[in-house]
């Protein structure tokens, strides 16, 4: 009896209750694929799954199929029961680079999709799996439309791989061949050798041929001769991975378009557009007379440049400690920004002000009011000890007294001056940092970390009190959801039609030491009333610049009380409320759109006043 009942226990283990995979799935990655690798696509979707392969749900609880014939011992897609559980273990030690990644196999597709997750978004993985049944199998799983249609997941036809990655990075010249190799459990070694030579094999021989193209190209793009009679013909240069950078992008070519002008962006906003090689070929086809680079040098790109040039930053932070006295003309996106250049060695009469604007079709949008949904636009930073490299002990002890100061004194003018709450923090716990450059690495995490998600904390849960329903929108939320809050987006960018379907009672901004931001802007334009936190008591007035000004388009608030009087107000007093929004946006539309600012930006750069442009 010990023995059968025993066999019965290891038969359970085996057991796995039947999946429904969803058929939009299977359909939704083959219009993905087909729209790049047409046969590749049509050859996998008549590849068929044998008959005896079973969805079901795995040990883990994620999809899989169970793959051995009848009578036979059970057998998992990938040789795992557990595929969610194997690829956490397998990758716990993968750190994403600025490299492509080869995948020798499939498996059951959770390897694949956990590198997606954890990989930038210019990064692709190449799927190299010799079995299309497996793909097929895969592709009924786990939607990987988005990645496919993006090109962050290449999947290899195993025909013939070595022609196939061929065509397609000669195809894609933006394209980075893989350079690295990772490899989920059971993938035999001569798999992996065989994988290794080939990506060894398309990275020399692409490597060679682009690296020709790009002194040809390089020759080939110069600046075209300026006049400022005609219509300028900028190049729009953002070629770092921030998102912010290739919105701001876009909000230009937009603006310029309107203006008459044509524009040429180059952008890194995705794997296809990560070798330089690409951006040459769009310059040199184009011939600009402009280069406007967003959040880095002019001179990214390898090439010689003689014309007209613009280098626009969105924050501080992104400004470099010392800017060299160089030709081009700096912009800064708000006052902030302006004072950072300065800082940064630029001389003043090189530094432009191009403070953030709206796009005029933001301010024509009339959604319907909310009166019970509050938006709060904040990004939550982790401000763990972990998180934060703090270790030692001592260290360990301070930070903790650090975020109980700064939870204690939020509504004070203390908040506003990490120095003060190091200060405090330190008579509190008795411990003492003397060497000055620990010092300073500890003020910039209070300014830059434990500030913020302290106060974005404190008004998250004032909010949370006062609203039925709070929507936030940030990044660092998405993993703090509870009753009668969710987060919707890390950026009010990223909301259904940007956030112009519906008109909160108010979208509150905080945690951010720039008080003017794109998305005050963007939410002034859509016509959100406008709730600003003035850390310390602080008027943000200095740091809004001309674009907002308080108590005339958007009010502020020093501490919970005063925020929850300003909700009162906008709750009660509507048509003061409703002046205050067709004021803001009558203000942006007519002083501070993206037009506004590229026409000023050229108007320098020839030499005019506004007068003469008028």
């Amino acid at each position: 009896m010990i023995e059968s009942a025993d066999a019965l226990k290891l038969e359970s283990l085996d057991d796995a209750p039947g999946a429904e995979p969803d058929p939009q799935i299977w359909r939704a990655n083959l219009r993905a694929l087909a729209a790049e690798h047409a046969d590749l696509a049509r050859r996998i979707e008549d590849t068929r799954v044998p008959a005896h392969w079973r969805p079901v749900v795995a040990l883990d609880g994620s999809l899989t199929f169970r793959t051995e014939a009848p009578g036979e011992p059970a057998c998992w897609l990938g040789g795992t029961a557990a595929p969610a559980t194997r690829a956490s273990a397998c990758l716990c030690e993968f750190q994403p680079a600025e490299a492509n990644v080869a995948l020798p196999a499939i498996a059951a597709g959770a390897e694949l999709t956990l590198l997606l997750e954890r990989m930038a978004r210019h990064n692709a993985v190449f799927v190299l799996e010799p079995d299309l049944s497996h793909i097929a199998a895969v592709l009924r799983l786990i939607d990987l439309s988005d990645e496919i249609r993006s090109g962050r997941c290449a999947l290899v036809d195993p025909d013939d791989e070595l022609a196939f990655l061929r065509g397609l990075l000669k195809t894609r010249p933006g394209l980075l061949p893989p350079a690295e190799i990772v490899c989920p459990a059971n993938v035999a070694p001569e798999r992996i050798q065989l994988v290794r030579e080939l990506c060894e094999r398309v990275h020399g021989e692409i490597g060679h041929e682009r690296r020709a193209a790009r002194e040809a190209l390089c020759a080939s793009v110069a600046a075209k001769p300026t006049d400022a009679s005609c219509a300028p013909r900028p190049a729009i240069l953002a070629l770092s991975p921030q998102r912010a950078t290739h919105r701001t992008a876009e909000h230009l070519a937009r603006a310029a378009a309107r203006l008459g002008w044509e524009s040429c962006v180059c952008a890194l906003d995705g794997p296809w557009a990560a070798d330089t090689t690409i951006h040459l070929q769009r310059l040199s086809a184009f011939a600009p007379d402009l280069l406007f680079s967003i959040n880095h040098a002019h001179d990214r790109l390898p090439f010689a440049w003689d014309g007209p040039a613009c280098e626009c930053y969105l924050s501080a932070y992104d400004v470099p400690e010392k800017l060299d006295d160089g030709s081009a003309l700096r912009l800064g996106a708000s006052p902030a920004v302006v004072s950072a250049l300065g800082a940064a060695g630029c001389p003043p009469e090189r530094i432009m002000e191009f403070f953030w604007a709206c796009d005029p079709a933001d301010a024509s949008c009339n959604a319907p009011d909310c009166s019970d949904k509050i938006v709060l636009v904040a990004d939550r930073p982790d401000a763990s000890a972990a998180a934060c490299g703090v270790v030692q002990p001592t260290h360990r002890k301070l930070w903790s007294r650090l975020r109980t100061t700064a939870e204690q004194r939020w509504e004070t003018r203390d908040i506003a001056s990490p120095e003060a709450l190091l200060r405090l923090a330190e008579r509190a716990s008795d411990v003492r940092l003397g060497e000055p450059s620990l010092r300073r690495r500890m003020q910039r995490l209070v300014e830059r970390v434990l500030i913020p998600a302290v106060v974005v904390e404190r008004i998250q849960q004032a909010l949370r009190d006062a609203a039925s329903e709070l929507v936030v929108v940030g990044q660092g939320w998405s993993s703090c959801e509870e009753a009668n809050w969710s987060c919707a987006a890390e950026s009010l960018f990223d909301l259904p039609d940007a956030g112009a379907a519906v008109r909160p009672l108010a979208a509150v901004f905080a945690g951010r030491r720039d008080p003017l931001s794109a998305e005050l802007v963007h939410a002034g334009a859509l016509g959100w009333p406008l709730l600003l936190h003035a850390s310390g008591g602080v008027s943000p007035a200095s740091g809004l610049g001309t674009v907002l000004e308080p108590g005339r388009h958007l009010r502020t608030f020093a501490d919970a009380g005063q925020l929850r009087e300003a909700l009162r107000q906008l709750r009660s007093e509507t048509a003061a409320r409703q002046r205050q929004i067709e004021r803001t946006r009558t203000h942006l539309l007519e002083h501070h759109t993206y037009d506004h600012r590229l026409r000023a930006l050229w108007d320098r750069l020839a030499g005019r006043t506004s007068a003469d442009s008028d």
